[in-house]
């Protein structure tokens, strides 16, 4: 059987219809909405690269805008996979870290959905079409290229258009608004672009004492005032010469922290831990587009990470005013601890441009009891006691841990945890996550009893926090939803992602006590020098001790959406308006107008990328 002839630019129609219908679905998928302004922008896009294909192919008419047909495809499925997990748009620069995609093949493949394989399923029905089909001689007389070219250049200005439109708005910019309006295409390329952060003249703070300066201006966003102490809470610097051991606990949530399925328990050592320390529930996580690394970098500076990279990429050869920097000034030792390969993330250079005196990856820690990303939580606290025994003898020090197990997709330790669930419920997505916690939950046990044993506990500052959300929305099914409200109390919401633990115990603590007042990750900094005596009135910072009693203004980085204060987490729904608004310290939805003060958390957010894009490149 033969088929009737077809012409290159036939064929190249038939591309550019499948991409088009392809645009509409990823714009839906990822932006909530297929329509929009930027759609003109993406559908020019699409245009410009198969008829640009078409114009430079000459005798590879058939297989050129099949070629483009694929790379484009691709990058829609990245894009909608990316933004399913992170909400938000990834820019360009992410495509330098695109060798990790097989460090986290188990997540990306549990992210996918069976609507991505939409994405691909035309390219072989195209390639047999362009396999069997005689396709005429592409492109060869004077007026047919000249169409094929006027139409690319045409297409390609319609798509600079969105690009200009994209570089030139308001920034920083939310990715997702962004790609709305003026196409993803174009947002993607626009994050190549440098742009001024911000007006504010970046200023270091005036001599010890005085705010002013980018302080003051900081401070007056936060609305930061004096309003004593927290009752009970110890005076500065009370801790003068205390070790510091701080433990970042992959994925955890508040919302496991007194939970119980079928009378278990899920976390019942760091419950027990929040009883005799300072447990400040109400913590807000505020990573960007780096996850487990920008909460590091934002515990250890009390700064925003970056806007449209991830940290580690942004800042990398900087030389970040840090706390460990502040804490090697005072004489201690500085070291972090992670069991995976310290390239991940590009914290090897991540870590000295916070000023760590020295790191430990998995050339320390072996490939021995891996799950998942790395050797277990279990070896990671088990070959870390030698090196804080060693520490401690030589002098104060300041170790922060970073743990593992508990990574997405929740495969990895699964089945180590004691907490039992139903079969019908294990393998869940919300099952494995619980039953990973339970397991990362035991670890933290062992180690502070550790601690304990060795005397390190009444010798020590042991800070423990959550890095970011675990489980995402919405829920897979609806039993999944159920076992979600059995452990949260209430239908799983943004403000539950949002909120994760801090836990600060000081040395012969005597009694615990909880605190309601909100927080965020750039409190802990603050918190730790509060109670060690260091003035940290020179650095810029925008957090503030947890055991000061202030009024607060809070956002996360990588997008303009969060807005949280003292009352209110607010979700901005800046595509189509459709907010989201909850109580701070129940995480249970409220009724709220936009709060004014929105805008505000975009300046924070543009003020601490201004003032680490100009910090001199590091000496370390």
């Amino acid at each position: 059987m033969h088929l009737r002839a077809l012409s290159a630019r036939g064929f190249a129609a038939a591309v550019a219809i499948s991409l088009a219908a392809k645009v509409l679905f990823a714009r839906h998928l990822a932006l909530g909405h297929a329509g929009g302004t930027g759609l003109v922008t993406d559908v020019a896009f699409v245009a410009a690269s198969v008829l640009g294909v078409l114009a430079v192919s000459r005798g590879a008419g058939r297989w050129a805008p099949l070629a483009a047909d694929a790379l484009v495809s691709v990058a829609l499925a990245v894009t909608v996979v990316y933004t399913r997990y992170f909400d938000q748009v990834p820019g360009l620069a992410l495509a330098r870290m695109a060798g990790q995609a097989t460090e986290l093949g188990d997540s990306i493949a549990d992210l996918l959905a069976a609507s991505d394989a939409l994405f691909l399923v035309d390219l072989p029905l195209l390639a047999l079409l362009a396999a069997r089909v005689t396709v005429a001689t592409p492109v060869t007389s004077r007026t047919s290229r000249i169409i094929t070219i006027g139409g690319a250049l045409l297409a390609t200005g319609l798509f600079a258009v969105g690009i200009a439109s994209a570089v030139s708005g308001p920034w920083p910019v939310d990715s997702r608004s962004a790609s709305f309006a003026n196409g993803m295409f174009a947002y993607q390329v626009s994050t190549l672009v440098p742009r001024t952060a911000d007006a504010v003249a970046i200023s270091p703070a005036g001599p010890a004492g005085r705010k002013v300066g980018l302080q003051a201006t900081i401070d007056e966003l936060t609305r930061r005032r004096d309003l004593g102490r927290v009752p009970g809470a110890p005076a500065p610097g009370t801790l003068k010469g205390a070790n510091v051991i701080m433990v970042q606990v992959e994925a955890l949530q508040t919302g496991l922290v007194g939970a119980r399925i079928d009378g278990q328990p899920v976390v019942p050592n760091i419950e027990s831990f929040a009883a005799e320390g300072w447990y400040f529930p109400n913590t807000i996580s505020q990573i960007g587009k780096a996850n487990t690394a920008d909460a590091e970098f934002v515990a250890n500076t009390s700064l925003y990470p970056a806007l449209e990279e991830p940290t580690p990429l942004a800042y990398a050869g900087k030389r970040i005013p840090s706390l460990p920097r502040l804490l090697k000034e005072a004489g201690y030792d500085t070291f972090t601890m992670h069991t995976n390969d310290v390239t991940f993330w590009n914290r090897d250079r991540l870590y000295p441009a916070l000023g760590f005196d020295r790191y430990y990856d998995d050339d320390f820690f072996g490939r021995e009891d891996v799950t998942g990303h790395g050797a277990s939580d279990r070896v990671l606290y088990e070959r870390a006691l030698p090196v804080l025994r060693e520490a401690a003898a030589e002098g104060p020090f300041y170790a922060h841990l970073v743990t593992i197990s508990a990574h997405h997709p929740f495969t990895g330790a699964a089945d180590r945890g004691a907490l039992k669930l139903a079969p019908r419920l294990a393998d869940t997505p919300t099952g494995r996550y619980l039953r990973s916690q339970s397991y990362a939950d035991a670890e933290v046990g062992r180690f502070l009893d550790a601690l304990r044993r060795d005397g390190l506990l009444d010798q020590s500052i042991v800070v423990i926090y959550g890095d970011h959300f675990g489980l995402r929305l919405p829920a897979s099914s609806p039993e999944e939803a159920a076992l979600r409200r059995r452990v949260f109390g209430h239908e799983y919401n943004r403000a539950d992602m949002y909120t994760s633990p801090l836990i600060v115990r000081l040395p012969r603590q005597a009694r615990g006590a909880t605190v309601a007042h909100v927080l965020g990750q750039v409190d802990i900094l603050p918190t730790v020098a509060d109670l060690l005596g260091i003035d940290i009135s020179r650095q810029p910072h925008f957090g503030r001790s947890a055991f000061e009693r202030t009024p607060t203004l809070l956002t996360k980085g990588g997008s303009l959406d969060l807005y949280v204060d003292d009352e209110l987490i607010y979700v901005a729904d800046l595509v189509d308006s459709e907010d989201l608004a909850f109580s701070a310290t129940t995480r249970l939805p409220v009724e709220s107008a936009r709060p004014a003060g929105l805008e505000d958390t975009a300046r924070l957010l543009s003020i601490s990328a201004a003032y680490c894009e100009a910090l001199p490149p590091s000496d370390d």
